[in-house]
């Protein structure tokens, strides 16, 4: 399980690099809200309470 989470981290640590990359390259302020809005999207899910980690690890693992 640990070994699983280290690889779901770094694909997302990935995500967010390629992310920051795309925003750098094109200047958009609508890609850099864009990506805010979604990192804050997924935090509120991890907050959102009892069994909110594990749910919000599922709903990404089982999306890909």
């Amino acid at each position: 399980m640990k070994k699983f989470l280290q690889n779901l981290i770094s694909r997302k640590e990935q995500e967010i690099a390629n992310m920051r990359q795309r925003v750098k390259d094109s200047n958009d302020i609508n890609e850099v809200r864009s990506l805010g809005e979604q990192i804050e999207g997924m935090v509120a899910e991890l907050y959102a309470g009892p069994g909110a980690v594990r749910k919000t690890l599922h709903k990404y693992v089982s999306n890909r």
